[in-house]
């Protein structure tokens, strides 16, 4: 088990840096993206606890890529989000959803995506917006459940269960995720969203 990620300062991080994550693949509006330009990179940076590891690099990496200009990179980030993770000629480039990365069919609504309504039924979450469960934003705000549950609700429980789903479930297709981000050439905002997603990924999956 990792002796990190004990104190409340360097837990409330770790949850923050996933929120942002997940803020990002769903797809900010201006007003978000401008709260993560100009509120919630800075503070992370600011606030990284020795325990983060690897997840400074990605935060740094936002924050110099505001930096050149908040305002016309939110409205590119907008547009880029559509194009890689919605709809673009041919497709979807990069569809953010588990069953289209892993598994035989890699089609939305595999057995993947069954295994999740599973998972959020147990723990009594039901899904909003009518996208499928194995949606990543859906996993992310799933895996901060368990974290909540474990470090402020007392449920010894959910820490294991949390760091499996981290290390069994999204870790291996977070990965063939990001590389299909890569292979579009984008190497912005979505890109170091997904490496500030692996990276905290693995931290949570160093609790078991």
């Amino acid at each position: 088990m990792n002796n990190s990620w004990t104190t409340e300062n360097e837990r409330v991080f770790l949850l923050h840096c996933l929120e942002l994550c997940s803020a990002a693949f769903r797809g900010p509006d201006r007003e978000t993206c401008e709260g993560i330009a100009g509120q919630a990179v800075p503070v992370l940076v600011q606030n990284c606890p020795a325990a983060a590891g690897t997840i400074l690099k990605p935060l740094t990496g936002m924050q110099a890529l505001f930096a050149e200009g908040a305002e016309s990179l939110c409205d590119e980030i907008a547009s880029v989000h559509v194009s890689l993770f919605v709809n673009d000629a041919g497709g979807t480039p990069v569809p953010p959803y588990e069953s289209c990365h892993v598994g035989e069919s890699r089609k939305v609504m595999g057995p993947q995506a069954m295994a999740m309504r599973e998972r959020l039924a147990e723990a009594g979450v039901e899904p909003e917006g009518g996208e499928p469960p194995d949606h990543l934003p859906l996993e992310i705000e799933y895996l901060y459940l368990l974290l909540v549950r474990c470090w402020g609700e007392g449920d010894e429980a959910s820490c294991p269960k949390a760091a499996a789903f981290a290390s069994d479930v999204m870790l291996p297709w977070c990965h063939k995720f990001r590389e299909a981000i890569a292979e579009t050439g984008h190497e912005g905002f979505f890109l170091l969203s997904a490496d500030l997603l692996l990276a905290a990924l693995e931290e949570v999956a160093s609790l078991q």
